[in-house]
């Protein structure tokens, strides 16, 4: 609960508020002018404000999701942070609290605010299952140089990727011994649908789920338009095969011994 800390201090205050006015308009005021602190004056980028938009709708339902979205979209906009659209567009799809809505749209339109909808500045970002801290796919290839990665696309919501599980399990022990590593990078939308379905197959090692807009620099350059799909990644990091056999086909592995042999040549 320490994490959550700050965000609870939040809410707290803004329900302390009934004690001198209960009016909507004097707690909505309150957030358009910025007169309570926030815990989201560190942010400084576009990962911080992704860490913090994941951790609000995990662990917040209702009224106080969007209080502390809008505090957090706010506080973006005068940081000058780039939301992405899939935020916004979540935000004024699924928000009960017209007042909230005007709030936003307002400092948009004073800002005249240029929503960023296809990239976040080139990176590929992924959350990880045990934590909402954002990480580069980047970094992850940079970490793995001198092993053989073996990337596995996928979404809970995807019927042929969950048969395709037993499969590659198979095919994880059989090369548990030698230089390759297994990275799951999910397609869920909803992160809480992504950890239940990973802990039910246990897909838990190296499991990961795409931050929505990385999803387009992913099509872009594997060429993704259907999952499940699997890339092998070469010990320098480069692409081996961006459309590798599925693990029921008892093509993969014999793709993955081959290149090894190569190597190893």
């Amino acid at each position: 609960m320490t994490k959550l800390k700050g965000y609870l201090d939040e809410y707290n205050n803004f329900n302390k508020l009934n004690t001198f006015d209960d009016s909507k308009k004097y707690k909505v005021n309150l957030v358009a002018n910025g007169l309570m602190k926030t815990p989201f004056e560190k942010m400084t980028s576009q990962i911080d404000f992704i860490n913090n938009y994941d951790t609000i709708n995990t662990y917040f339902k209702n009224l106080s999701q969007y209080f502390l979205t809008t505090k957090l979209f706010y506080t973006a906009l005068k940081k000058e942070i780039k939301i992405p659209d899939s935020c916004l567009s979540n935000f004024y799809r699924n928000n009960k609290y017209p007042e909230y809505k005007k709030i936003i749209k307002n400092l948009l339109r004073e800002k005249k605010y240029l929503i960023e909808n296809t990239s976040y500045s080139g990176n590929q970002l992924l959350v990880p299952l045990h934590n909402n801290k954002v990480i580069d796919f980047d970094k992850i290839v940079k970490d793995n140089i001198g092993k053989v990665l073996i990337i596995d696309f996928w979404a809970s919501w995807c019927v042929p990727c969950i048969k395709e599980i037993k499969y590659l399990e198979k095919i994880k022990q059989e090369f548990k011994s030698r230089n390759v590593v297994f990275i799951s990078l999910s397609l869920d939308v909803e992160s809480q649908r992504w950890k239940k379905a990973s802990y039910q197959y246990d897909i838990i090692l190296n499991s990961y789920r795409v931050v929505d807009n990385s999803k387009f620099l992913f099509s872009n350059i594997y060429k993704i338009d259907q999952i499940p799909r699997f890339v092998i990644i070469g010990i320098n990091g480069e692409i081996i095969n961006d459309n590798a056999p599925y693990p029921s086909t008892g093509l993969l592995n014999q793709h993955i011994d081959l290149y090894l042999k190569k190597i190893n040549n």
